[in-house]
């Protein structure tokens, strides 16, 4: 649902981009119209200035236009490497909390259908796909409890082609992972937990797992090669 809302967001701004090129456009016809009135009292000086307000505008449009990156800033985590981030999370009361964590990513191990058991997800692969099973180790840093469902839910896919997909997760056999990080849903203070994330996604290709809390606020990548 989350990825959806992004999307959506994601294309208003490029239509409003579009939107600015428009009026831009229009100025300069209006430029050109300005220029041929006045050019019968003096028809030197309009043919100077009147490209100088369209090149103007394109100076002053740019920069904004690739300032908007979604990913600007956001690192993607290679295996051992940790990263400090700050969470808001809604709570079961109805309340916006907000808490920092320290976040290493400890492997990423990728299956096709093959590789794995019947007992696991194997069973619900479709062709192209692939389980992807990230651990992550997850120290809470703040005074104040925090959630883990940023690593194991709020999670998005997205190709090396631009391909978006949604991510369903899944599990493995106990021989092919260790703890399933979904069986802890909080940390207080000072506590921290290390387990895996089973997702599914398409693995013709490789992309990048996003990860984002309730707030919609992007935190990290992490990458994924395709195996399918």
């Amino acid at each position: 649902m989350k990825r959806v809302i992004a999307a959506a967001s994601t294309a208003l701004v490029i239509f409003g981009g579009v939107a600015a090129c428009g009026s831009s456009t229009s100025n300069d016809t209006s430029g050109e119209t300005v220029s041929t009135e006045t050019q019968k009292e003096n028809p030197t000086e309009p043919k100077k200035e009147a490209p100088a307000e369209p090149d103007a505008q394109r100076e002053e449009t740019a920069p904004e236009s690739e300032s908007q990156p979604a990913t600007e800033g956001v690192p993607t985590l290679k295996v051992g490497e940790t990263v400090h981030v700050e969470t808001t999370e809604y709570s079961d009361d109805g309340d916006w909390l907000s808490g920092t964590a320290d976040v290493t990513l400890v492997s990423v191990k990728e299956y096709n259908a093959a590789d794995l058991s019947d007992d696991s997800v194997a069973s619900e692969l479709e062709a192209g796909q692939e389980a992807a099973a990230v651990t992550f180790k997850i120290k809470n840093t703040s005074g104040t409890e925090i959630s883990t469902t940023p690593y194991n839910s709020s999670i998005t896919w997205t190709g090396k082609d631009g391909r978006v997909a949604e991510v369903a997760t899944g599990f493995l056999d106990d021989t092919s992972t260790s703890e399933d990080l979904g069986g802890t849903m909080s940390l207080k203070p000072g506590e921290y937990v290390q387990g895996v994330t089973v997702v599914v996604i398409p693995g013709t290709q490789p992309g990048k797992l996003h990860i984002e809390d309730d707030s919609g606020k992007h935190l990290f990548d992490v990458s994924t090669q395709g195996v399918a």
